[in-house]
């Protein structure tokens, strides 16, 4: 007896199977005004007849180049005035604090130096100190930058040159040679050579969803045995982490089984010890009053909840 064939119904093709995708042909991409890979690396190994490699080597001060202390000095217009003495305080502590907190002048100097002229989305601030391990909300530890609070359109040179300049400085402060430092320095560039490579072939979605995580294997992020082993006991350390081991830092226990913020002054005081400039009391003063930034920075709803809902104290 002949099996019947049943007949096919049409199937919307499921998200990521191979009929459903769209394969990002060159003819495609070009359709869709993106270059295919390939493409895109040829030119940009063109831009280094005007800009060689060579040229990123050497470093000296620009003429007309701004006193650093100036700079400085000017970076603090609009910060709290009673926090200046602890951020200038932290950078006289050591090397690496200068560094962090002198980015103002960097960044002039970098704005002097030779650029290929790809612009892309930098962090602004990506030194050493602002890589870590962060928890996810599906409760993963990954290592990842952080601090985007100076992100801006910019050329991809200054982000990498404040982060190597950043490995050598923090390395000198630990005491390590010049030629350890110099391996350190050399060994980052080839991490972000070798992972600008690799990127440079996926596409937007599979960069977006790409993360290293400490507590599994990263097939498509290879690392060597030593810094695995390194990754993995420093994610397990994170693990163990949570808000309640910060909690009793910053908070105490009111008489009235509520939690309240512990006075730490200068950087961590009550409002009703901070002098407004209308003269008014913070305590009659909605949050609107006291920050009136609120509404560009928080959208409507948020903004109301938090006016309603935040006290003075």
């Amino acid at each position: 007896m002949k099996r019947r064939t049943p007949a096919r119904r049409h199937r919307r093709p499921r998200t990521g199977s191979a009929r459903g995708k769209a394969r990002a042909t060159p003819t495609r991409l070009r359709r869709e005004g993106v270059s295919p890979w390939q493409v895109r690396h040829a030119e940009g190994k063109a831009l280094r007849v005007g800009t060689p490699r060579g040229g990123h080597a050497g470093w000296k001060a620009a003429p007309g180049r701004p006193d650093p202390l100036e700079l400085i000095s000017r970076s603090n217009a609009g910060r709290q005035p009673d926090l200046v003495p602890i951020r200038m305080g932290r950078m006289a502590s050591s090397l690496f604090g200068f560094f962090r907190g002198s980015a103002a002048v960097m960044a002039w100097d970098l704005a002097q130096t030779p650029v290929s002229g790809i612009r892309v989305l930098m962090d602004g601030d990506a030194h050493l100190a602002n890589f870590g391990l962060f928890g996810t909300v599906e409760r993963d530890v990954v290592f990842d930058l952080d601090d985007f609070d100076e992100s801006q359109p910019g050329h991809w040179e200054w982000d990498l040159k404040r982060l190597v300049a950043s490995i050598n400085v923090a390395t000198r402060q630990f005491g390590w040679s010049r030629r350890e430092r110099r391996t350190a320095v050399l060994g980052c560039m080839e991490g972000y050579r070798a992972a600008v490579r690799r990127l440079e072939r996926s596409n937007a979605l599979s960069i977006w969803y790409e993360f290293l995580f400490t507590g599994r294997r990263n097939p498509g992020l290879p690392l060597d045995p030593v810094a695995q082993a390194i990754l993995s006991g420093a994610g397990g350390t994170a693990a163990q982490r949570s808000n309640d081991t910060l909690l009793g830092r910053l908070a105490h226990r009111a008489p009235s089984g509520g939690w309240r913020f512990r006075e730490i002054p200068p950087v961590q005081v009550r409002l009703s010890s901070v002098r407004c400039a209308t003269g008014s009391s913070p305590r009659s003063m909605s949050i609107r009053e006291l920050f009136p930034r609120v509404d560009a920075t928080c959208s409507g709803g948020t903004a109301r909840w938090t006016s309603r809902n935040i006290s003075s104290e």
